[in-house]
């Protein structure tokens, strides 16, 4: 019988002082060694338009029998060409579910966000009895020209802590903008998907963290809601990029959506989607600039083709669609499309595993779909694209983070000449 749940995680990667890293190295006991398999990820550019690096450490649970077990994953980070090279130290704390079956494997990880150079890592993983395992690896983060270009993260030869509520300080905009509305869709990137998976909900709340520092504004109102489930699950005015943890939330808690056949049959989608622009554009401070962010949505979004939003009333008004990544015809399923630093997860010998958002033993799937042309998704028509085009509006269709730095360039660039 099939047993796979989650580990809880106590906190992400934390930077800790020198002196703390010594005296846990210290403690470990070199004759109580832990079975484990280190992997490294990245460095990859995110959503969040940072570069990533991290780590995967699998280890067999036969270790850890009965509950109440702990790990603790602690890097050193050297930074090879800097002028100090002074290192870092960060540490992240893991707890194991009981023990139920001992044909798994945990897998741990962890991510940080770097800058341009080369680093010697050196990662220690132990657990509350001082037994340890160790790797050592190098890492590059060597951007191409256009990726250094839309890179808003550290300075050379520098590691940190992610975050997506740090601001980065690095907006191109000419003159701040008054006030700007996000309007985010709530529905996975993969269509045959009726949940959001922790790669939509990394990609969506980096890609606005991304927004908000390339594009301040003075006062932000931030909407989610789904077009399929035609309901609004957050609302807030002033929001601010230390908000982005209440995003995450509500993003996870999302369950399946129950579509209304009846109000999709009566054009429900696109009266959602007058409703949300007429409550914006009615607003006693309507705003100076609107950008809808997310997916298209389920082929049921874009059964129809007429809006009745007033062209003259609207802002300027943008749609960034997170489109499918199809490679070779297939759609392919990667951690590294989105960012790193999932939950550790308890996987079986065979590779099943579950999560929140999937059944038991099942596994992604690469669903066979034609290789889309430049500027198509995998349908022809969509409710937001078109309610964006009827506004005179522009949408940028974005397959990877370096696509989401180029829409936010562009997005810039056409605020800049709009303010003059």
């Amino acid at each position: 019988m099939l047993i796979c749940v989650f580990c809880s995680v106590a906190a992400a990667q934390a930077l800790i002082d020198s002196a703390t890293a010594r005296r846990l190295q210290e403690s470990l006991s070199s004759e109580l060694p832990l079975s484990c398999d280190w992997s490294r990820t990245g460095p990859a550019l995110t959503y969040r338009l940072q570069f990533q690096f991290g780590y995967v450490a699998e280890v067999p649970v036969s270790q850890f029998p009965g509950k109440g077990h702990e790990l603790w994953a602690l890097l050193q980070v050297m930074p090879r060409d800097g002028e100090t090279n002074t290192p870092s130290f960060f540490l992240r704390h893991y707890e194991l579910p009981p023990i139920l079956a001992t044909d798994y494997s945990a897998k741990f990880e962890g991510v940080l966000q770097a800058g341009e150079g080369a680093y010697d890592v050196a990662a220690t993983l132990f657990d509350e009895q001082r037994r340890s395992c160790r790797a050592q690896w190098q890492i590059h983060v060597n951007p191409t020209r256009e990726e250094r270009a839309a890179f808003t993260g550290m300075p050379p030869h520098s590691t940190a802590a992610v975050t997506s509520s740090t601001a980065q300080g690095t907006s191109r905009l000419a003159t701040t903008v008054g006030g700007l509305t996000i309007l985010v869709h709530a529905t996975s990137v993969h269509p045959d998907q009726s949940v959001l998976s922790e790669g939509d909900i990394r990609m969506l709340t980096g890609a606005l963290g991304a927004i908000m520092e390339e594009v301040p504004a003075r006062d932000v109102r931030l909407v989610i809601f789904s077009l399929a489930g035609q309901k609004e699950f957050y609302r807030q005015n002033g929001f601010r990029l230390q908000d982005i943890d209440h995003v995450t939330d509500t993003l996870g808690g999302i369950g399946p959506v129950t579509v209304d056949i009846s109000g999709l049959l009566t054009a429900g989608s696109l009266d959602m989607m007058a409703g949300l622009l007429d409550r914006e554009l009615t607003a006693a401070t309507p705003p100076d600039l609107i950008i809808f962010l997310g997916p298209p949505g389920l082929a049921d979004d874009r059964a129809h083709r007429y809006v009745r939003a007033d062209q003259k009333l609207a802002p300027p008004i943008f749609y960034i669609e997170c489109a499918n990544r199809v490679q070779d015809g297939r759609r392919e399923y990667s951690d590294s499309d989105y960012g790193f630093d999932g939950p550790p997860r308890v996987v079986s010998t065979d590779g099943r595993v579950m999560n929140s958002s999937a059944n038991p033993g099942q596994m992604p799937r690469a669903v066979s779909r034609p290789q889309p042309g430049i500027g198509a998704n995998s349908n022809e028509f969509n409710t937001l694209r078109h309610t964006v085009g009827a506004l005179n509006g522009k949408t940028f269709l974005v397959w990877r983070p370096l696509d989401l730095a180029q829409a936010l360039q562009k997005i810039v660039l056409a605020v800049n000449k709009h303010s003059r």
